[in-house]
């Protein structure tokens, strides 16, 4: 709009990323592959990646079991190549670290997980939040560039260089009195999301 003012705002389009083709071929023993029940994990991906912020929210979920030792899901992060990154955490018990897994185990992982947290301090378009949304899966993103955009109002937000408030959104997911009620919102997020694309 700058460079060409005589372009009107209302006569530009959005076009937003194509849609990911997804080929989810149910597997029954995915879970036990990755030492996690139905809708008992949280997931976190491209544990690899620093700009994906994935070290704080860490050591967001590690304050949390140490403060309520009552909570019993687990945190399974995916693209970790390297362990040693996280070697401070106290509650190792309560995480399970995994290397980059094929389409199909991230489709199901992401049907088969009670939320997924995405705390990415540098984002494109923001796949990983809407495909989990494809499955009513809950979500907890950073509130940065695109992903408030692609999420809408069906996800939580937080403020991504900060670890308590991390920690209070994943416990508002742990509590969440209304959980038919996010996912279906999740749903239609991911459908309106889908038409776009």
């Amino acid at each position: 709009i700058a460079n060409f003012p005589y372009i009107k705002p209302d006569e530009i389009v959005v076009l937003y990323s194509p849609k990911k083709r997804s080929a989810l071929n149910e597997e029954q023993n995915i879970l036990e592959k990755f030492n996690v029940d139905k809708k008992e994990y949280f997931l976190l991906t491209m544990g690899n990646r620093w700009a994906k912020n994935n070290y704080r929210a860490v050591m967001a979920f590690d304050s949390i079991f140490t403060k309520f030792p009552d909570i019993n899901k687990k945190v399974l992060i995916l693209g970790v190549t390297n362990e040693k990154v996280y070697k401070s955490i106290k509650n190792r018990n309560m995480f399970i670290f995994r290397n980059y897994v094929s389409e199909n185990e991230l489709e199901m992982l992401y049907k088969y997980s009670y939320a997924f947290i995405y705390p990415t301090l540098n984002e494109g378009f923001g796949y990983p939040p809407i495909e989990a949304m494809k499955y009513g899966t809950l979500v907890a993103a950073a509130a940065i560039t695109s992903v408030s955009e692609i999420c809408g109002d069906a996800a939580l937000y937080f403020n991504p260089y900060s670890v308590e408030e991390m920690e209070d959104r994943i416990l508002d997911l742990v509590y969440e009195t209304d959980f038919d009620k996010r996912s279906e919102k999740a749903i239609e997020r991911y459908k309106l999301v889908s038409e776009k694309q």
